[in-house]
């Protein structure tokens, strides 16, 4: 199953994915204490990703699978962690924490690798771009730490 939507990305540069119910009483703060050098942040039910973006519109795909292999391939960069998404249901929300699309799951915890795309495309901290973000969920046992599986190495538009 797989969801593409518009995110609004508006003055703080990302955009999250929660669990429906345990995201509501997120308390903002991240449980990764390095989410600003990964560019990263997860708390119990939220992942954040921050994007090179301080504005626009970006377009995000959610796809969930029963099994996820990596792919590095083209993509800019490529982070993974673990959600747990006890209500069965993922929202995506803007910055401003207005949802943008909600995508049914079974409840449990899921894999998350998040791929980042064209960021040479990118005018950092501008609306200009045409960056795009795509969030492979796969059904996961335990859970994973946030980390950067491929980085970007490439230089930003501007």
């Amino acid at each position: 199953m797989e969801k593409t939507f518009t995110v609004p990305i508006l003055e703080s540069h990302g955009f999250n994915l929660w669990d429906a119910e345990s995201g509501e009483d997120w308390d903002g703060d991240w449980e990764n204490d390095d989410w600003g050098d990964i560019d990263l942040g997860v708390a119990e039910g939220v992942i954040t990703v921050f994007t090179p973006r301080g504005g626009g519109d970006v377009p995000v795909t959610i796809a969930v699978m029963p099994e996820h292999e990596v792919e590095l391939g083209d993509w800019s960069r490529v982070l993974e962690c673990s959600i747990a998404i006890p209500s069965g249901r993922v929202v995506a929300l803007d910055n401003m924490d207005e949802v943008v699309a909600e995508v049914e799951v079974e409840p449990g915890t899921y894999r998350a690798v998040i791929y980042c795309g064209r960021y040479e495309t990118v005018e950092y901290d501008s609306s200009t771009g045409n960056d795009h973000y795509r969030a492979v969920l796969a059904p996961f046992s335990g859970e994973l730490e946030p980390r950067v599986l491929k980085d970007f190495e490439g230089e930003y538009a501007g």
